[in-house]
C-alpha cells in the first residue's frame, strides 16, 4: 500500500515530493483478491482464524510465496483494517489525488499484470507508464532488476522536455 501513502503525500505536500512513482497502486475503491476476502470477515473473526486460513490460501499458490511473507511480517488488525480500506477507498480517490498532483509521475505495471485499462487512460492525465517484464504485481520480487530499472526511469525521467514534446495542455 505504499503507492496510496505517496499519492496521498504527493496530494496533500506536494513541496516534499520532487517525484511520484507509483507501483501497481490501487487508484480505485474495491480492493484486490486478498482485501476482499479478508474484509468479508469480522475483525474479531480475521484475527482469531482468518489470518492463518489466509496464510494458508498463499502457501498452496507458487506465486504467491513472497507475498505471504509479507502477509506473515503484518499485524493482524492492521493487515484487516488496511484490507477495509482498499475497499472503502478515500475521498477524494487515490486516482483522483494521483491525477491532480502536481507533480511528475510514473505508474509501474508487471507485464504480467497486463493488459489493464490505466496503461491507456493514465498517459491521457500525464502520467508515464513503465512496464516490468516477466513480472506481476508482486514485480520488485518477480524481477529485482526490471524493478529498479523501471523505478530509475521514473525517478530520471525529463519530465520537462517530455511536457514540451506533448505541447500545452
Amino acid at each position: 500500500m505504499g503507492g496510496s501513502i505517496a499519492i496521498t503525500l504527493a496530494a496533500a505536500r506536494p513541496d516534499l515530493v520532487g517525484r511520484l512513482v507509483v507501483a501497481e497502486g490501487n487508484l480505485d475503491p474495491g480492493g484486490g483478491m486478498v482485501s476482499r476476502p479478508i474484509a468479508a470477515q469480522s475483525e474479531t473473526a480475521f484475527v482469531q482464524r482468518g489470518y492463518d486460513r489466509s496464510l494458508a490460501v498463499l502457501d498452496q499458490r507458487s506465486d504467491a510465496a513472497s507475498y505471504a511473507a509479507t502477509v506473515r511480517a503484518a499485524d493482524r488488525v492492521g493487515l484487516y483494517r488496511s484490507a477495509v480500506g482498499l475497499l472503502r477507498g478515500t475521498t477524494p480517490t487515490m486516482r483522483e489525488r494521483l491525477l491532480a498532483a502536481d507533480v511528475p509521475r510514473t505508474f509501474i505495471f508487471g507485464e504480467l499484470s497486463l493488459p489493464d485499462e490505466d496503461e491507456h487512460l493514465l498517459p491521457e492525465h500525464g502520467v508515464y507508464i513503465e512496464v516490468v517484464p516477466a513480472a506481476g504485481h508482486d514485480m520488485m520480487h518477480d524481477n529485482p532488476t526490471g524493478f529498479a530499472k523501471a523505478v530509475a526511469a521514473g525517478i530520471s525521467r525529463d519530465y520537462s522536455r517530455a511536457a514540451a514534446a506533448r505541447g500545452p495542455t
